[in-house]
């Protein structure tokens, strides 16, 4: 008997397993259900296969439309696009350069170490100058050393700071630590209204420690008042912050009352450390909105209110930047009343003794001048001329009234704090005078410097100085800056010709380098050119003279070298408080770095070819793709 196995009925699993599909009929029964499986999935294999078309579609209308929008790009570059700064456009693209020169021989410093420049499509081409003067350094502030950053320190009481904004008040108690104290400074640098004063400790050594404050902006005095003795326990002012005091006479309106106290508006009143032992005036002119202050040399700077009234609970704060002072005012201070200061009175009753009231003044005055309560200066030991005593409360001195001319009499307290005051006496006391006094009506007005604010200042707030462009302002001349004030110019300045003369809108000026000073020479300015001043202002570590008119032009001309030896010129300063400066050129950003008086920093802005080659290039590249796709 034949027998057979159609093996094509044979099928093995994977795992091994076999199994056969019509042994009897011969009939492939599994191939035949596959083929009715398929048969049923064409319609689904069509729609798979429609899909993963449809999906190719949109991959390729996706990267199509990427291109295209790359060629849109590529040709609003081109075409310009509308900005209000032209920003958009390649075509005003601008690059600048920077490099430096000097006249005098010297070498310059590389641009890259003085400026940076940073411009916008907003920028014009062309060239421009800068000399750098100076540049704005932040106030910074030293206690005195402690021990230990954590053992507590004993002081309690509160004080006011604040970097140039907002004002806060730090409560300090007993247990507080150093560290404590830097915290909560830190914290109350914080929020909406930070103070803009960050603290930080330096510690030389573990036992030599000290808490620094710095404000966080340039330019700007770091403001720290109190009425207690956290201050002076810190080692930061002895003075409550204010760097001065002002007179010891009670407040008011009428005469031998003080003018400037908080309830006439004047909140605080401070004075950065820059000016010596000085007393100074304060007045105000309501029909200019113009405050100024008269310092007891005779010069006087000046600064202009706001036009509006102080609203209740605000502040207003006015800075003499050539006195280094700082007047805080309150609603208080009414903008609509003038502040004057009333003429002095002398007088003398019997014998033959005479004092001409109109040349009664204050010269200076030194420390505390608080302890001075009232504005009548009272005369004795009249009987003696040669030795006639003047004293205003705890303070008093003497003068030689025998002999007639003017009178410098300084009168001192206990401690060693001064006012200096100076009168002619026309006729000369002959000892059968009974009676002699001077109103000091002066006193009314009197704030005195200490020039120490704080008692170690590491680094003085100071505003960036620069010229550009060779600009010149024909009202206004300054010097160079000098290592010293007072010294004679032959020792601080390398002079052509010891004596000589200049002259100032046609007055001839004298001058003895070797016996005259930079105060000196202003001094002498000031008192024979008509609508003329000159000041000595401290400039970071130095010293300069500004020499200003209330004419339209000032000339002048330098006979023998002085003024050209003194680096005296008319360029048009500008100041900034800030290093970062945007708008002295249109889309330029300047980033002043170091200062170098003398030398030229020439800046060229040109147009970005370079941008524009690209954003052709781009077009190209980006039709191409698109034309290929």
């Amino acid at each position: 008997m034949d027998s057979s196995l159609n093996l094509g009925n044979l099928t093995v699993d994977s795992s091994g397993r076999a199994s056969f599909s019509g042994l009897s009929s011969g009939i492939d029964f599994a191939g035949a259900v596959d083929s009715i499986i398929e048969a049923k999935r064409a319609p689904i294999t069509r729609l798979e296969d429609k899909i993963t078309a449809n999906s190719d579609k949109i991959t390729a209308l996706n990267e199509f439309s990427g291109l295209l929008q790359g060629l849109r790009n590529a040709v609003a570059d081109l075409r310009g696009a509308v900005t209000v700064d032209g920003s958009g456009d390649a075509f005003k693209t601008k690059q600048a350069f920077a490099s430096t020169s000097r006249t005098d021989g010297l070498t310059p410093s590389a641009a890259a170490n003085l400026i940076g420049v940073t411009v916008t499509n907003a920028a014009d081409a062309g060239s421009h100058t800068i000399e750098v003067r100076r540049v704005a350094l932040a106030h910074k502030i030293s206690t005195k050393a402690f021990s230990s950053t954590t053992t507590a320190l004993g002081l309690s009481g509160s004080f006011q700071i604040s970097g140039g904004d907002n004002e806060a008040t730090i409560t300090v108690q007993s247990g507080d630590s150093l560290s404590d104290i830097r915290a909560r400074i830190n914290n109350a640098n914080t929020g909406s209204n930070p103070t803009g004063v960050t603290a930080s400790i330096v510690s030389v050594s573990s036992t030599e420690n000290y808490l620094i404050l710095t404000n966080d902006k340039t330019g700007t005095d770091i403001v720290l008042t109190d009425t207690g003795t956290v201050l002076s326990g810190l080692g930061l002012s002895t003075t409550h912050g204010a760097g001065g005091f002002r007179n010891g006479l009670p407040s008011g309106t009428g005469d031998g009352q003080s003018k400037i106290e908080s309830a006439d508006g004047f909140d605080k009143i401070l004075f950065d450390g820059t000016q010596a032992d000085n007393s100074f005036l304060i007045s105000y002119d309501q029909a200019t909105k113009v405050m100024t202050l008269t310092r007891g040399d005779g010069t006087t700077d000046t600064a202009t209110l706001s036009s509006t009234a102080i609203a209740a609970g605000s502040t207003e704060t006015v800075t003499f930047s050539n006195f280094g002072v700082t007047i805080v005012l309150n609603s208080n201070f009414d903008k609509s009343t003038d502040i004057v200061v009333d003429p002095d009175v002398a007088s003398v009753t019997g014998g033959g003794g005479a004092i001409d009231s109109a040349s009664v003044k204050i010269a200076d005055s030194k420390g505390d001048i608080s302890g001075i309560t009232s504005t009548t200066l009272s005369f004795g030991n009249l009987t003696t001329p040669t030795a006639i005593s003047i004293t205003a409360g705890g303070f008093s001195g003497t003068f030689d009234g025998s002999t007639t001319g003017t009178k410098t009499v300084t009168l001192s307290d206990a401690n060693g704090n001064s006012l200096t005051v100076q009168f002619n006496v026309t006729a000369a006391f002959t000892g059968a005078e009974t009676a002699a006094s001077i109103d000091l009506q002066e006193l009314e007005n009197l704030v005195g410097a200490t020039g120490t604010q704080f008692s170690t200042v590491l680094q003085k707030a100071q505003t960036a100085r620069f010229t550009a462009d060779g600009l010149l302002d024909p009202t206004r001349y300054e010097s160079g800056v000098l290592t010293s004030a007072t010294a004679k110019l032959s020792s601080v300045a390398s002079v052509t010709s010891t004596t000589g003369s200049f002259s100032v809108d046609g007055t001839v000026i004298n001058y003895d380098a070797s016996v005259d000073s930079l105060t000196d020479i202003a001094n002498r300015i000031t008192t024979n050119v008509a609508g003329v001043t000159a000041k000595v202002v401290a400039d970071g570590a130095g010293y300069r003279m500004d020499i200003t008119t209330t004419n339209s032009t000032l000339t002048l001309t330098d006979t023998n070298g002085l003024l050209a030896d003194l680096d005296v010129n008319n360029d048009l300063v500008i100041e900034r408080a800030s290093n970062t400066v945007t708008d002295v050129f249109n889309g330029v950003t300047l980033s002043l770095f170091q200062s170098e008086p003398g030398t030229t920093i020439k800046i060229d802005i040109e147009e970005d070819l370079t941008a524009v080659k690209d954003a052709i290039q781009g077009f190209v590249d980006a039709y191409n793709a698109v034309r290929v796709f």
